[in-house]
């Protein structure tokens, strides 16, 4: 199971690999952390190490179809994620996480 790494020490890992002079893989090597962690934890704290910024939510207008009446409706999401449910269902999430 990997270790889990409070914010600090991530922060410090971060700052001393850029102190170091050290390559990424060589640092992690001399440290035992890996690779995927010191990049992830790059990303997440660059620039002073501010909270990483959430992507800009995008929305999407659904229009129904050619005055069909709907029974289901599917979604694909930026990801791929592809979302299925009955109208109905679907009037009711919308209000659900609207509150």
């Amino acid at each position: 199971m990997p270790k889990k790494y409070s914010i600090e020490e991530c922060k410090n890992y971060c700052t001393e690999w850029r102190a170091s002079g050290l390559s990424k893989t060589s640092f992690c090597k001399a440290n035992n952390i890996s690779e995927a962690a010191l990049y992830r934890w790059l990303k997440l704290y660059a620039e002073g190490f501010a909270k990483p910024a959430h992507k800009e939510l995008k929305f999407l207008a659904i229009e129904p179809a050619a005055q069909k009446e709907l029974k289901r409706v599917e979604v694909v999401l930026p990801n791929g994620v592809l979302l299925r449910t009955e109208v109905e269902s679907l009037s009711k999430l919308v209000w659900e996480l609207s509150r």
